[in-house]
C-alpha cells in the first residue's frame, strides 16, 4: 500500500540569535505534532534547519 504523508516543519529564534525551538507536523491519517526546545543562543537559520532534521527523524519512524 502506498502511504502519502503531508509534513510541515519550522523553527525560530527570538531574538535572533536567542531562545530557539523547532517543530514539525506529520499528517498520515492522523495528525502528529513534535517539538523541541533548542536552547540559546541559537540563530533563526539553525532553528529552521533543526526543524528539518526533526521532520526527518520522525518521518523515518513512520517509514
Amino acid at each position: 500500500m502506498d502511504k502519502t504523508a503531508i509534513i510541515h516543519f519550522d523553527g525560530g529564534a527570538v531574538p535572533n540569535p536567542g531562545k530557539a525551538a523547532a517543530a514539525c507536523i506529520i499528517q498520515l491519517g492522523q495528525t502528529h505534532t513534535f517539538s523541541r526546545y533548542l536552547g540559546e543562543p541559537i540563530s533563526n537559520n539553525v532553528a529552521e534547519y533543526c526543524g528539518l532534521l526533526l521532520r526527518v527523524e520522525e518521518a523515518l519512524k513512520w517509514a
